[in-house]
C-alpha cells in the first residue's frame, strides 16, 4: 500500500478546496470534522464501546453542521456583505476542536487542568440546557 507524503496530502487538500471554491475557514472545519471522527473512533475502540447507533448520530450532527454552513453561504448575498458561512464555520471549528481535545483527554493525553475544567463546565452547561429543553412545555398555538 502506497502512503502519501505530507506534500501530496497538502496538494490534494488544496486541489479539492480549489475545485469546490471553499474558503479556508470551511476547509478547516471539514478537516476538524474528520479529525474529530477519527479521535472519536479511537476513543470508542480503546473503551471497546464501538456502537453504530452512536456513530450514526454523531455523523448526522456533523452533516447538519455542514448543511448549516451551506445555508449560511446561500444566504450571504442577502446579508449585506456579512460572511455568514465563515462565521457559522468558525463556531463549529471551535466546537470540533474542543471535541478533539476531549477525545484526546479520554485517551489519556495530558491536557492542561484549566482546559479540562472549562470543558467540564461547558459540558455541564450543555447538559442543563438539554434538560431544560426536554422539561419545558410546548408553546400553545
Amino acid at each position: 500500500m502506497k502512503t502519501l507524503t505530507p506534500e501530496q496530502i497538502d496538494s490534494l487538500i488544496k486541489t479539492l478546496t480549489g475545485w469546490l471554491h471553499i474558503v479556508p475557514m470551511i476547509s478547516t472545519l471539514l478537516i476538524l470534522i474528520g479529525l474529530d471522527v477519527l479521535t472519536g473512533i479511537l476513543v470508542a475502540a480503546a473503551k471497546r464501546k464501538i456502537n453504530s447507533t452512536v456513530s450514526f448520530r454523531g455523523l448526522t450532527r456533523k452533516a447538519l453542521c455542514i448543511i448549516l454552513v451551506g445555508t449560511g453561504a446561500v444566504l450571504e448575498p442577502f446579508a449585506q456583505g456579512l460572511p455568514l458561512a465563515q462565521i457559522i464555520a468558525l463556531f463549529y471549528c471551535g466546537a470540533e476542536a474542543l471535541s478533539i481535545v476531549e477525545n484526546s483527554a479520554a485517551l489519556g493525553v495530558p491536557i492542561p487542568k484549566a482546559l479540562l475544567e472549562t470543558l467540564s463546565k461547558l459540558k455541564d452547561d450543555e447538559q442543563k440546557r438539554l434538560e431544560q429543553k426536554t422539561t419545558q412545555p410546548e408553546p400553545k398555538q
